[in-house]
C-alpha cells in the first residue's frame, strides 16, 4: 500500500474499539503436569494428554497495549485427538484455574469462577479451542498463569500444538495517564 492510499484510507478506521491482537505462547514456556513435556514429534513440537487431570500451565503477562477499558482476553489452544474416536475414547479440555499476580498486591489464587468458559471436546482434526477470560478486571502488567486440564475417557490421546492469547488492544500503550516523558524517564533510568 502506498503512502497516498494509506492516507486516503485513514478515514475508514473505526475508532474507539481498538483491535484484536494475538500473542503466541511458546510451548517451551508452558509447564506440563502429568502431560508430556514439550517434545519433537517428527518436525513438530507438541505436548500430549492421555489421562484425566493432566494439565498445562500457560504463563502470560498482560502487555502494555491491553485495552483495560474493554477487558477482553482469551487463551487459544491448538490441538487434535490423535488416537480415539471422540465418542467412547475422547478428551475434553477444561479451563481449570486462572491465577493473577498484580504488582503491589497479593497474588489472587483462582479466578476461574469469574469466567464463562466451558469444557470443549477435542476433535480428530487440528482445531483451535478458545477459553474466555474477559471481564476479570485485568490491568497492564498483571501476570497470569492459565491452567488447562484434560478430562479423558477410554484410551484417547490429544496432541497440543500451540497456545496463544488473544486480546483487545489499544492503538497505543494503555498508560493510565502517565506523561510520555515519565515513561521515557522510567525506561532509561531503570
Amino acid at each position: 500500500m502506498s503512502m497516498g492510499t494509506f492516507l486516503q484510507r485513514l478515514n475508514e478506521i473505526v475508532t474507539g474499539h481498538g483491535f484484536i491482537k494475538e500473542v503466541p505462547i511458546p510451548l517451551s514456556a508452558c509447564v506440563a503436569t502429568g502431560a508430556s513435556a514439550p517434545a519433537l514429534s517428527g518436525n513438530v513440537l507438541l505436548m500430549s494428554f492421555d489421562a484425566d487431570d493432566e494439565s498445562i500451565s500457560i504463563p502470560f503477562q498482560v502487555p502494555l497495549d491491553y485495552d483495560e477499558s474493554k477487558d477482553e482476553l482469551c487463551v487459544v489452544i491448538t490441538a487434535e485427538l490423535t488416537t480415539g474416536d471422540n465418542s467412547t475414547n475422547a478428551i475434553a479440555l477444561d479451563l481449570d484455574q486462572v491465577e493473577r499476580a498484580r504488582p503491589g498486591e497479593s497474588a489472587t489464587d483462582d479466578m476461574t469462577s469469574d469466567t464463562t468458559s466451558d469444557s470443549q471436546g477435542v476433535a480428530i482434526t487440528v482445531e483451535q479451542y478458545s477459553f474466555d477470560l474477559s471481564g476479570l478486571s485485568l490491568q497492564v502488567g498483571d501476570v497470569l498463569t492459565i491452567e488447562i486440564d484434560a478430562q479423558e475417557t477410554g484410551t484417547a490421546v490429544a496432541a497440543v500444538y500451540g497456545a496463544a492469547v488473544r486480546y483487545r488492544s489499544c492503538i497505543v500503550p494503555f498508560n493510565r495517564g502517565a506523561e510520555r516523558s515519565d515513561i521515557t524517564n522510567k525506561i532509561t533510568n531503570d
